[in-house]
This record gives structure tokens, C-alpha cells and sequence, in this order.
């Protein structure tokens, strides 16, 4: 996680908390403040390692979601996808224990680019 330069931590700790998935999947009824959303994407990365400069993409997830400015109600769901990436190389047995993915996952597999723009 060397490349988020923004990321909060303690010491030499950082704390990931999952999201609640039933949060995301209820949709506010009624809301009509669509002048007041705001796009926020969700996005998760998964590489074959932590060198920014040398190490590849094995896979991205994102969801895009209209929030309400005013009280953070998810308004509606925008845009999601996923995608595994063939890096070209085997996976190390130490980045498949830490991400779950292995050489068989992203076999033959290539992100779409263009739908990620």
C-alpha cells in the first residue's frame, strides 16, 4: 500500500475496516436531491506486489455510488465492475496468501480498460 500517500495510520499500523455490504446494497427510496449527490468511487486493487514502479495489476473491483450531499444517503448505485488481470508472470506464493489470488484465477483473463475510463 506504498502508493496511497494519504492514508491513515498509527505508528507503523494501519486499520482496514470492511464495509458493511448491506449498506450498499439498500438504495434510499424516495430521495429527490439528485442536485445534491455526489459521485464517489469505491475502488480496490489487488498487484503482484508493493513496488509502484515494477509490480502489476492482478485485479480491480470499483463501485461507483451517488451520495447525498446533505446527509449521505446513497441515492443510487452508478457503475460496478471487476476484473482479473493476467500479469504474464506467476504470482509468488506470498502475494497469493495476502491477496487470495493465484496463477489459475487470472489465466487468460485482461481488464477492460475502457470500461474502468
Amino acid at each position: 500500500m506504498s502508493f496511497i500517500k494519504s492514508i491513515k495510520k498509527s505508528g507503523s499500523k494501519i486499520n482496514l475496516y470492511k464495509l458493511d455490504q448491506e449498506i450498499l446494497s439498500k438504495q434510499t427510496s424516495g430521495t429527490t436531491l439528485f442536485s445534491n449527490g455526489i459521485n464517489i468511487c469505491f475502488l480496490d486493487l489487488e498487484t503482484t506486489g508493493l513496488n509502484t514502479e515494477e509490480d502489476k495489476i492482478i485485479e480491480i473491483a470499483l463501485k461507483v455510488v451517488k451520495i447525498d450531499k446533505i446527509d449521505g444517503n446513497i441515492i443510487s448505485f452508478e457503475f460496478e465492475y471487476g476484473s482479473f488481470q493476467d500479469p504474464g508472470m506467476p504470482i509468488e506464493d506470498n502475494i497469493s496468501k495476502i491477496t487470495g489470488i493465484d496463477d489459475e484465477m487470472v489465466a487468460g483473463h485482461e481488464i477492460d480498460w475502457n470500461k474502468v475510463n
